[in-house]
Order: C-alpha cells, then sequence, then structure tokens
C-alpha cells in the first residue's frame, strides 16, 4: 500500500482564522455603507449588519467549497483510490478496481501562459478520464514519481529503464501552490 497527498498550504479554518475573516468581511461591510451603496428603512445599523452578513456568508460558502487535501491510495492487487478533503469537512472519494483499470498517462494542459501536467487514470467503462490531482496539482518531477509507482505496483511493469530525470525546463514550467509528500 502506498499513498501520496497533495496539501494546500492554507490550512483549514481555525476560530481565528473565522475572527479575522469576519473582521475583514466588516471592514468592506463599513465602506460600503459609507460609500452609500446600501440603504434600508430600518437605519444605517441594519445596512452595515445586512451588508455584513451577506459579505460574510459568500466568504465562508467560497472557502468551504475549496479542495484542502487529494490523496491517491495504491494497494497492489485491489486497485486505486482518488480522496478529496474539502475546507467545509466533506470528503469525496473514488475507487477504481485493478481489473477496469487499462493506462495510467501524464496529460498536458495548456493555457494561455501555463503548461500544467495532469496525472490521469483510463478505465476500461468510463468515456472519461479520472484524474488523481484535479484541484492540487503537484509538480511533474512529482507526478512522474507517482506515475512511474503506478505502472510498476499496478500493471506490474518494469520501470527502471523508464526513468530518466526531466531536465532543468520542465522544473521551470511546473510550478505548483501545493506541497506533495507520500
Amino acid at each position: 500500500i502506498m499513498e501520496f497527498h497533495s496539501t494546500c498550504p492554507e490550512p483549514p479554518m481555525s476560530a481565528g482564522m473565522l475572527a479575522g475573516m469576519l473582521l475583514k468581511t466588516g471592514a468592506v461591510a463599513i465602506i460600503i455603507h459609507f460609500l452609500g451603496v446600501a440603504h434600508s428603512s430600518y437605519g444605517p445599523a441594519w445596512d452595515f449588519l445586512g451588508v455584513w452578513l451577506v459579505f460574510s456568508v459568500f466568504v465562508l460558502w467560497r472557502r468551504s467549497s475549496r479542495v484542502w487535501q487529494e490523496s491517491l491510495l495504491i494497494v497492489h492487487d485491489l486497485g486505486v483510490q482518488v480522496k478529496r478533503k474539502y475546507y467545509s469537512g466533506k470528503e469525496d472519494c473514488r475507487f477504481v478496481e485493478r481489473g477496469r483499470i487499462q493506462e495510467f498517462i501524464i496529460n498536458e494542459g495548456v493555457g494561455f501562459a501555463t503548461v500544467t501536467y495532469y496525472l490521469a487514470v483510463i478505465t476500461s467503462d468510463d468515456p472519461e478520464m479520472m484524474l488523481a490531482f484535479r484541484s492540487l496539482i503537484p509538480a511533474l518531477n512529482d507526478l512522474l514519481q507517482v506515475f512511474f509507482c503506478l505502472r510498476s505496483v499496478i500493471l506490474g511493469e518494469d520501470v527502471s529503464e523508464w526513468h530518466k530525470p526531466p531536465s532543468t525546463a520542465d522544473k521551470s514550467s511546473s510550478a505548483s501552490s501545493s506541497s506533495f509528500s507520500s
């Protein structure tokens, strides 16, 4: 059994972070109130409270829907499990049996000014690829480490002659905000 993690550098929300967020949204609410954008018939205190409440709920909702940690669990004769943990505490888990796995690939996602590398699992019964690290994308060198491990453990291939260190050009284009550990 091997497990690889990609974790967001921001920790889950603590009481101190919640207090800081409420103070920041309160400051935004005061600015909006003094600019005269929000008006109600109940008076200025309710204007401020309403704007502050709306901003606080929005910020909490945005934060809780973000992925905090992604992991890939490799079990030798069983298959691969991908798990995502969100800031809200919700967890998504998907397991693919070894018999359904056709291939593991590293795919390139090309943006306007960036190239991002994804590790994907191709299965026999699903028309779409399953991305191992969809939100917190590790560097290419880390993806190669997981890729070779998957091919060796799940597909039973000898990957010792495949592995060549990537060039320095790959290191500069694969910067990631997530930390990666196995």
